[in-house]
């Protein structure tokens, strides 16, 4: 209900609303307060303490009851909003929000490809050089680590991989069809490292969405594309075919956290990097018109990022803040 911002009193409580739109919290105080408002002379000095204590350790219950329940019930602030200021205003709704508080929820996240083997993963067609193991996966003070490392890994039916990596996916728990999505992630940097976060559609693996990628030899340049296949691929060897690909080149972007972004509709998708637009594609047949999943990871490897080497610092880590979709 909506209120005057006027404090109304009851015997048990005071109820604190604000004008309209409303959110009400509850103070459960008085019965606490009456407890400690009362004057020591109406205690029975003639009860002994061992009867006594169970009362002041019901008041101390009692009170941090109360601290809990104000705690739970304050009110929030408002709901963040996409970064650019274009998209501040734009109506959208936040659909999902990971702020990585806790321990990773494996109902919204998973640790390998859904193709992965028993004993981890891989992408099998790029000629990477790491192993994706959940233990590479960590949170910690509200952001997610993705650690890569040179340690050596032998897989079951892949055989032996030199590095060890992390990748998280929500291919299990979300996937949505057009909207803004924004992550917050400093990336590492080295010669063969190749951090990226990108979307695949939730029925199979193409066409894809880099929402950012970066390779060692050009630390603060961000590459943006869109992957597809087609009958044209086909005949052409059934590679995937790139469309649209775009870069920005932003010196100290290797350097602390930034935002990137991308604004997927069904006739254009933009990319932002810091509230920033860099790149646009508005090729409505080669747009993805599905829903998709999101994946964050550190690879290495292939022929585009090279392999690491002795001048790659190593363990080296990609730390995500928050993942956030606005539908």
């Amino acid at each position: 209900m909506c209120g005057d911002g006027a404090m109304s009193r009851s015997v048990t409580s005071r109820v604190w609303s604000k004008p309209c739109p409303v959110r009400r919290w509850v103070e459960v105080v008085d019965v606490a307060s009456s407890v400690l408002d009362a004057p020591r002379s109406q205690e029975a000095p003639s009860v002994p303490s061992t009867e006594r204590r169970p009362v002041w350790l019901a008041l101390a219950a009692g009170l941090l009851l109360v601290v809990g329940a104000v705690a739970w019930a304050a009110p929030q602030g408002p709901p963040p909003v996409p970064t650019p200021a274009a998209l501040a205003d734009s109506g959208m709704e936040l659909a999902f929000n990971e702020e990585f508080d806790g321990k990773l929820d494996k109902r919204k996240w998973d640790t390998c490809y859904h193709y992965g083997d028993p004993d981890g993963c891989t992408n099998y067609w790029n000629s990477e050089v790491q192993w994706y193991l959940p233990e590479q996966v960590t949170t910690e003070n509200g952001r997610l680590k993705l650690e890569i490392e040179r340690k050596q890994f032998v897989s079951q039916t892949r055989g032996t991989f030199a590095y060890r990596s992390g990748m998280v996916t929500t291919r299990p728990g979300y996937a949505f069809q057009y909207g803004y999505v924004e992550i917050a992630a400093d990336y590492p940097t080295g010669q063969g490292l190749w951090p990226a976060l990108w979307m695949l559609p939730a029925a199979s693996d193409s066409p894809e969405i880099d929402i950012m990628e970066v390779i060692s030899r050009e630390p603060d340049k961000v590459n943006f594309n869109v992957h597809f296949s087609d009958a044209l691929a086909i005949t052409e060897g059934g590679q995937r075919r790139t469309s649209g690909p775009g870069s920005a080149d932003l010196p100290g972007l290797s350097s602390g956290m930034h935002t990137f972004g991308v604004d997927w509709r069904a006739d254009r998708i933009d990319w932002y990097v810091d509230g920033q637009l860099h790149h646009s594609f508005t090729d409505r047949s080669r747009i993805p018109h599905e829903p998709m999943y999101l994946i964050a990871n550190v690879a290495s490897g292939g022929s585009w990022a090279g392999s690491p080497d002795g001048t790659t610092p190593l363990p080296a880590t990609m730390e995500i803040d928050y993942v956030r979709v606005w539908r």
